[in-house]
């Protein structure tokens, strides 16, 4: 006798499922799958690298005004596809297109996948966790998927086709193509004083 696979989770299930969740429970809809984990609670290396990189995203984005973008940060909802529907929450993202001239209000979560999806790794982070969600960013067109470790104080960056790129505390991101004019020392996400 065989057991019939589950249907998928269909989005107005997720969304009722996520309102019922009780306080401290993170919802995401993978796969067709409602993957429930614990609300990360972030030490003070991951606020403070949080902190940093998200105010030299929007720095970058306010000197190219041409950029219509939002930048979303703190496990920002993302319904990264639509059919079928996925949902995760982003550390950090950044949307572009006229629809995101405005912070999204209705519904009150971009509906397409970032061009830069950044995860601040924690403790609790697993080999697995990662690595299926760096497939899944990049499989849903994310151009640019960067992991932080505040522990090694390093970020791996991944594109599509390419090796991952590691830059150490000693080396500069440059910014190609869409994110021309992003550039920073990596240094300054884990070290205190001026950004800029």
């Amino acid at each position: 006798m065989s057991i019939a696979p589950m249907p998928p989770v269909t989005l107005d299930e997720f969304l009722r499922r996520e309102a019922e969740a009780g306080e401290g429970v993170r919802l995401e809809l993978i796969h067709g799958e409602i993957r429930e984990t614990d609300t990360t609670t972030r030490n003070a290396w991951n606020t403070f690298v949080l902190f940093r990189l998200s105010y030299i995203i929007e720095t970058w984005l306010i000197h190219h005004p041409q950029l219509t973008a939002f930048a979303g940060v703190g496990e920002c909802r993302c319904e990264i596809t639509q059919d079928p529907p996925q949902i995760v929450g982003i550390d950090l993202g950044v949307w572009m297109g006229p629809e995101y001239a405005q912070v999204p209000e209705s519904p009150s979560h971009p509906r397409t996948p970032p061009v830069l999806a950044v995860e601040v790794l924690s403790p609790s982070d697993t080999h697995g966790d990662i690595s299926e969600k760096r497939k899944l960013y990049l499989d849903c067109g994310v151009e640019e998927v960067w992991y932080v470790d505040p522990e090694l104080r390093a970020i791996t960056i991944h594109r599509n086709g390419q090796e991952p790129e590691l830059l150490s505390i000693s080396q500069r991101y440059v910014g190609q193509g869409t994110f021309s004019g992003l550039e920073f020392d990596t240094r300054l996400l884990f070290e205190r004083g001026p950004i800029i």
